[in-house]
């Protein structure tokens, strides 16, 4: 069997003991990168329970229906998968009944603590919003590199995921699926009746703070020390969301500060 599609690969090994085949390979890629999958192999070797669990670990980290996340691909997911081996149960169990998934469920929390660990290993935390907040600060990721919020991943990405594995693809078989209703699994209908993800819950940030302004402080140079401090300073004491301190051609330090402007927020408080 020959494919372009990894989906193809994924669903062969799922179903591989109900095809009825003694061997399966398939022809995975096009031009010059083709690879030849022993199916039949890769079932064996992930057992019963992984290879129910397959389609769901496929469908977490991104396929054709589902958003990847930026930065973590396939490696990265089966390396946290390996991490994490209660993580196959919660699989099995929301493939059996993906309505198990909620809130406040045991399963959504060992997805959400499999995707921190994908983000990062060891930091030791186990809800997303939490280490969001812990590598961000810490310096040691950007924010295109830190995981998704909570309301994005646990409220719309992960039903999104589960719907794909635990609905469509776990009915492959049947002639007439049940399909659920697309709105409690992550997605919205918009005007003209066209079907797109539903993001998050959280307000637009253009919205939630609709005034930003730009505050540029020149100061003559007392020494690198001077920069730090005065940087330090406007960053810490007024909530900046971003500065920058450079030194000008003519001795001047200047300091620009990228800041919301919050209610009552004199703009002369950034130049002392």
């Amino acid at each position: 069997m020959w494919t372009v599609d990894s989906d193809v690969v994924v669903l062969a090994i799922h179903y591989f003991s109900v095809l009825g085949f003694t061997e399966l390979w398939v022809c995975l890629g096009s031009g010059r990168k083709i690879y030849d999958i022993p199916d039949h192999e890769s079932w064996a070797q992930l057992g019963p329970s992984r290879t129910v669990a397959l389609p769901s670990s496929h469908a977490i980290p991104g396929c054709h229906t589902v958003s990847h996340f930026l930065g973590c691909g396939k490696k990265t997911a089966c390396s946290a998968w390996s991490s994490t081996p209660d993580l196959t149960e919660a699989y099995v169990a929301l493939s059996d009944d993906p309505y198990l998934f909620n809130l406040e469920s045991e399963h959504r929390k060992k997805l959400e603590h499999f995707v921190v660990i994908m983000y990062s290993k060891g930091c030791g935390l186990a809800r997303v919003n939490e280490a969001r907040h812990c590598l961000f600060t810490s310096g040691k990721k950007t924010p295109e590199n830190i995981p998704p919020t909570q309301a994005s991943l646990v409220l719309q990405h992960l039903k999104r995921a589960l719907s794909q594995a635990c609905f469509y693809w776990s009915q492959a078989f049947k002639l007439h699926q049940e399909i659920p209703d697309f709105k409690e699994w992550g997605w919205q209908q918009e005007s003209h009746g066209i079907w797109v993800p539903y993001w998050t819950t959280l307000e637009d940030s253009s919205k939630a703070f609709p005034s930003y302004c730009t505050v540029v402080v020149r100061s003559p140079v007392l020494g690198t020390a001077n920069a730090a401090e005065l940087g330090c300073t406007a960053g810490g004491q007024h909530g900046s969301v971003g500065k920058s301190a450079v030194l000008t051609p003519l001795g001047m330090l200047e300091l620009v500060v990228h800041t919301p402007l919050l209610p009552g927020m004199s703009l002369c408080a950034f130049l002392y």
